[in-house]
């Protein structure tokens, strides 16, 4: 193999790498910018889940007809406070919302827990 011969192989070599890593770039502009909303909105849908409760059941009765167990409707609300900028908002929302009447001690305490 002559020197010329080598010279065009690395070349070659070379180009295809290039050309790869251009391809590679390409992919990242078209994923981050040309398709950021429909991955955006993507995300959201996997992340964000409403689950409907399911039908009562009813109590359970001993056989002298005492309950032993009973429906109680239960709620929960769960937080990401990662992208929480205003703790105070939502602790005022959450008040709305609920129904909870706005006791001073209870908003710091809530506002304490959700800065943890």
């Amino acid at each position: 193999m002559t020197k010329d011969q080598a010279l065009r192989r690395a070349a070659l070599v070379f180009a295809l790498l290039g050309l790869g890593v251009l391809a590679v770039v390409g992919r990242l502009v078209q994923l981050q910018v040309v398709e950021h909303e429909e991955w955006l909105a993507l995300a959201q849908a996997i992340q964000e889940d409403v689950v409907e409760i399911p039908q009562r059941r009813g109590t359970i009765y001993d056989r002298n007809g005492l309950p032993l167990a009973c429906d109680v409707p239960g709620y929960s609300i769960a937080l990401d406070n990662y992208h929480m900028t205003k703790p105070e908002l939502l602790v005022g929302l959450l008040e709305e919302v609920l129904g909870l009447a706005p006791d001073e001690e209870d908003l710091e305490e809530a506002l304490d827990a959700l800065l943890l």
